[in-house]
């Protein structure tokens, strides 16, 4: 939302939702963990809510005032007499001008009173935690990082996606290269299903896409034909749930409904059409478009439930485009291109740097960065539609003008 918008309101949430996954759901060898209750000592929201004369005392009557205010805290509370704080139909522009102050006042006094909450919060008694990993979700948090760093330009989110990567990799993977679902206290279990392929591999592919890193697209290419080798229907087309390795139901489900999060399906699909237009291998290609075919049925007749599913379409029917950016990654022109490449949304467009001091590792698995170098010692930028490539750009500025149209509006 912030990339398609510029809204900073968009990026702070973010931000605010990754540190919290940083400081308190993360294992120290770098999995997240699975979830965190709602209640504590028995009481649910004890943890998280509020009472008004509590928010008094800590921030003093006048800031407590208008916190109270802006958040929705009342006497009578929302929440079993208590409050959970919120901003549901609160405009803080229009708060900050009743008040005679700027909304920049505003914002530093609601962070200062967040900050004194919060250091009371930590003495109370924390929720229990669900400290067990799942190879699914964890994919999923690594693409978000992943994502979160190359948009926002902040590299703690990708280490913390690397380290992420490297817990799975050393802890979660059998000595026969199976991945496995779970882990907990020292024991991975369980072959991973459909979905912890399928959404581990979209985390590696937004990782490479932010660190330019290939042993993360290695990586993803391994697994994906992992993917295809244990869920394939041949029959039909799309990908079952469980693998063939493991015990044999009576029947093997096919799920696509993409709910609270996508189906593995939908994530399949997605991923394997990515991969394709990164390596242009038509295998690929061919087996992410049976998948749309196969469920294709399902979704015309209800599309809102396939949100997911309509992404990987309209990564189908997008044609591609790619951004080379050749150079030195340390290259301080190098660097400005990429970040304002990956500071537009434009889904259908990939950026690849061909990075001149790594020699060809890159052109290995990317066939289309070959023969596209730096020129006379600079960084030049390579933009390539449907497989055809324009002259090369030299100069920061005029990278950013001609990529400034790519901007997906919405």
């Amino acid at each position: 939302a912030y990339q398609s918008t510029n809204n900073p309101e968009f990026s702070r949430i973010a931000e605010e939702t990754l540190a919290y996954v940083m400081r308190d759901m993360t294992d120290p060898g770098g999995g997240f963990y699975s979830a965190e209750d709602a209640d504590s000592e028995g009481v649910e929201g004890k943890f998280y809510v509020w009472r008004k004369t509590e928010i008094i005392a800590a921030l003093g009557e006048q800031e407590g005032a208008i916190f109270n205010e802006v958040y929705g805290v009342t006497e009578a509370g929302n929440f079993e007499q208590a409050n959970i704080l919120n901003l549901i139909r609160r405009d803080i522009k229009e708060t900050a001008s009743r008040h005679n102050i700027s909304v920049d006042q505003l914002n530093e006094l609601l962070a200062r009173g967040r900050k004194k909450l919060f250091k009371i919060r930590k003495t109370r008694v924390h929720p229990f935690k669900d400290d067990k990993i799942l190879t699914g979700w964890n994919g999923l948090m690594i693409a978000a990082m992943a994502k979160a760093a190359r948009i926002l330009a902040k590299p703690e989110y990708a280490r913390a996606a690397e380290k992420a990567v490297d817990f799975i990799l050393t802890r979660m993977v059998r000595a026969d290269g199976r991945l496995l679902a779970r882990y907990r206290a020292g024991e991975a279990a369980f072959p991973a299903y459909l979905d912890d392929y399928a959404f581990l591999v979209w985390g590696l592919t937004e990782l490479f896409e932010t660190t330019q890193k290939v042993e993360f697209l290695r990586l993803a290419i391994t697994f994906t034909r992992e993917m295809i080798k244990y869920f394939t229907d041949e029959d039909q087309g799309g990908f079952y749930f469980y693998g063939s390795d493991t015990e044999q139901l009576v029947a093997r489900p096919k799920e696509v409904y993409d709910g609270a999060i996508p189906s593995g399906n939908s994530a399949a699909a997605y991923v394997l059409l990515r991969l394709a237009r990164l390596t242009e291998e038509e295998k690929l290609a061919a087996i992410g478009e049976r998948v749309l075919e196969a469920f294709l049925g399902d979704v015309q007749k209800y599309p809102r439930a396939y949100c997911f599913f309509l992404t990987a379409v309209d990564t189908f029917l997008t044609a591609p485009r790619h951004i080379v950016i050749a150079g030195r990654k340390n290259d301080p022109e190098t660097r400005l291109m990429l970040e304002e490449a990956n500071r537009l949304f434009a889904p259908e467009t990939l950026v690849l740097l061909n990075d001149q001091e790594t020699g060809n590792e890159t052109a290995e698995i990317i066939p289309l960065v070959n023969g596209k170098d730096k020129l006379n010692n600079k960084t030049a930028a390579y933009i390539c539609e449907n497989f055809a490539c324009q002259r090369p750009i030299q100069g920061f500025d005029e990278f950013k003008q001609t990529i400034a149209s790519y901007k997906l509006k919405i």
